[in-house]
């Protein structure tokens, strides 16, 4: 299992739409974070923080990883 952490705005979304804040998805060899992200509905995902380093879309995630998903940020 993958554990998934949603943060500011996408705990709302991910509230919304899934009724969780937090998960787990069932781990599929070769699963990215672009992956992760399609199959639980998030678009708007910024930064991603894959076992407290910051990664990109394209990292292949292993069982038993703690992805943290953020919304992009912006100001004006």
């Amino acid at each position: 299992m993958i554990k998934v952490i949603y943060h500011a705005a996408l705990k709302r979304n991910a509230h919304d739409v899934k009724g969780i804040r937090n998960t787990a998805i069932k781990h599929q060899e070769g699963m990215t974070i672009k992956n992760i992200s399609e199959i639980l509905g998030l678009d708007e995902v910024g930064l991603v923080i894959l076992n407290g380093t910051l990664t990109r879309e394209n990292a292949i995630v292993k069982d038993g990883d703690c992805v943290e998903m953020h919304p992009f940020v912006g100001g004006g």
